[in-house]
């Protein structure tokens, strides 16, 4: 008998509500002897708050694949293995703000035995065997997964050569695969001179956006969602999935453009334009809401250095009035204090001028309600800096102002409902209880979470983020985590989490950091369930702690197109992308 489950929304409130309020996610697996079917339809409470947190897959490589070392040798990722075993160390080349740097490869380890795996046969007579989801840079910096490159993607490549792939082949013996780690970068050069990244799970996310974009305009206008985009692939969803059309019609559904607002760091804005980059507004940050503690985060000084106390007391002063400024003004401040020295004025003012560089701040800014409005579905790309230096903290420092000052602003609008809640039940016969809310509830999602939560150290996001972890949902914020690395995200994502969407895990440092949100209601190991997954793109583990219950599922197809490589059931044709470029033209 086929059934709905609701994740996130108690028995009683499903008793009151049904599914009004809930988006579909996916489907159950259901196990009847040694036959594994889809069946219950699973969907997700999305009318309360929630953090839900989604863990992806990393992608590997074969043992015998050749890593590019620093030192000019090469050595194979087995031989690291048994290398980091005995105690010897190794550097790789790794691109870090644009630069190619040497950095120590940590933690060498087997990640999954008989994996599927593919070919790639480069322009260059080079041959990777890896899982069909690694991703490899291109050019441009963004990234592809293995199974989605084609011969117009050249390639990012330390020997600066134009590289493609010319051919594909899936293979038909599984094989061990092998990753490792490169602190902060997370991505590392090959034998062949090739950037390659470990894989993350921004689909899942996306397909929440596009379950709030789709709810009745009597729900969705009192909800926003404001996707926080740190690698640059949600304006892809202003498309539809083309790409995967038959799959999505098979789960019942059409592809269709979502009426996404792209806003674009405000230096960027014209440029992007004029290269036909989707955008839809600039956005901008007043230097007036920054305090001194973000700054020093932000230019990895201590607060009570020198340099520290000066950028207090220039902040401290320029806000006394309340009154907006600039960063010619702050650095005008900086140059006219009398109590440093000359020295540390100039590393300051440096510091502003290089922040004055990021091309983020003005006097005005942009109002949060332009970024939060109800029915609105907003993508915040801060992905720009993503090649210039300090780029992760630059994106830091963006997400933690947005989310100090969403929630700021949410806790004074709670207060303001709960009054007018309680206005209308004493007046019950004289007043009605308003259906549209003056300030809707939020969903943030943000991707790559570990690199601004991190579980070791700070950056300019982590005191906001963790205020709304353990105190979001009182307020009406809901947040979405995504990493491909549970083992380096901060502990309160695992303790603060009432849903859980787990994709099979290689690490065992990130079963065993999954392994903090073992429930009693388990009936079997965490690494059991997650391995009893069947091994097919899009299948994930739910945890629902409204529920106390755990659901194998397979997570349904965007309707828009995915910008960082979509799981796909559809066989390529040799006229497929022709048939999508002239259905795109046609929009």
């Amino acid at each position: 008998m086929v059934f709905d489950v609701i994740i996130g929304r108690s028995k009683q409130d499903v008793e009151k509500y049904g599914k009004e309020g809930t988006i579909l996610v996916g489907k159950q697996y259901v196990k009847m002897g040694q036959t594994t079917s889809l069946s219950n339809p699973v969907y997700m409470d999305v009318a309360g708050s929630h953090v839900v947190f989604i863990v992806g897959k990393r992608g590997c490589f074969v043992g015998s694949t050749k890593i590019k070392l620093a030192n000019g040798k090469n050595i194979s990722l087995k031989e690291l293995v048994e290398d980091y075993k005995n105690g010897k160390e190794h550097y790789c080349y790794t691109l870090k703000d644009g630069t190619i740097k040497k950095s120590k490869i940590i933690n060498p380890f087997l990640t999954e035995k008989k994996a599927k795996v593919i070919k790639l046969i480069f322009s260059n007579n080079q041959e990777i065997i890896c899982t069909p989801d690694h991703r490899f840079m291109l050019k441009n910096l963004s990234y592809k997964e293995a199974k989605d490159l084609e011969r117009a993607d050249i390639l990012k490549s330390v020997t600066k050569e134009n590289i493609y792939v010319i051919k594909k082949e899936m293979q038909t013996e599984k094989e061990d695969v092998y990753d490792f780690e490169v602190p902060n970068t997370h991505n590392f050069a090959l034998d062949s001179g090739l950037i390659v990244h470990n894989s993350g799970k921004s689909y899942t996310m996306g397909a929440i956006a596009e379950g709030l974009s789709d709810l009745p305009s009597e729900i969705k206008q009192n909800l926003s969602i404001v996707l926080l985009d740190t690698m640059g692939i949600y304006w892809t969803m202003k498309y539809p999935n083309f790409q995967d059309a038959e799959l999505v019609k098979q789960w019942g559904f059409e592809t269709k453009p979502l009426d996404v607002k792209i806003y674009t760091p405000s230096g960027f804005f014209y440029q992007y334009k004029e290269e036909g980059i989707p955008t839809d507004f600039p956005f901008s940050l007043r230097p007036l809401d920054v305090n001194p503690q973000d700054w020093c985060t932000a230019f990895n000084l201590d607060p009570n250095s020198a340099e520290g106390v000066l950028i207090t007391r220039a902040v401290q002063e320029l806000s006394k009035s309340g009154q907006s400024y600039s960063m010619d003004e702050l650095i005008q401040r900086v140059k006219q204090d009398k109590e440093s020295d000359h020295i540390t004025i100039s590393i300051i003012v440096n510091q502003f001028e290089k922040a004055k560089g990021w091309e983020i701040f003005s006097k005005e800014g942009t109002p949060l309600k332009d970024i939060v409005a109800g029915g609105q579905v907003t993508v915040l790309d801060v992905s720009p800096y993503a090649t210039m230096a300090s780029g992760w903290e630059i994106k830091a420092l963006v997400v933690g102002l947005i989310c100090r000052t969403l929630f700021n602003q949410r806790m004074l609008a709670r207060k303001t409902e709960e009054f007018k809640t309680v206005d209308a039940a004493m007046h019950y016969f004289s007043k009605d209880v308003e259906q549209k809310m003056e300030e809707p509830l939020v969903w943030l999602a943000l991707d790559e979470a570990h690199e601004l939560l991190p579980r070791d150290g700070k950056t300019a996001a982590t005191d906001a983020l963790i205020t709304i972890l353990r105190e979001g949902r009182q307020p009406g914020i809901s947040l979405i985590l995504a990493s491909q690395q549970p083992g380096k995200i901060h502990t309160d994502v695992m303790t603060q989490s009432d849903t859980v969407i787990s994709h099979r895990l290689t690490a065992r440092m990130d079963v065993e950091a999954l392994g903090l949100l073992t429930q009693s209601y388990m009936r079997t190991g965490l690494e059991q369930e997650i391995d009893s997954l069947p091994r097919v793109k899009g299948s994930a583990v739910i945890f629902d702690d409204a529920n106390e219950r755990i659901f194998p599922v397979q997570m349904r197809p965007r309707f828009t197109w995915h910008g960082g490589g979509s799981p796909s059931a559809i066989k390529e044709k040799k006229d497929f992308h022709s048939d999508i470029l002239k259905k795109l033209k046609g929009m």
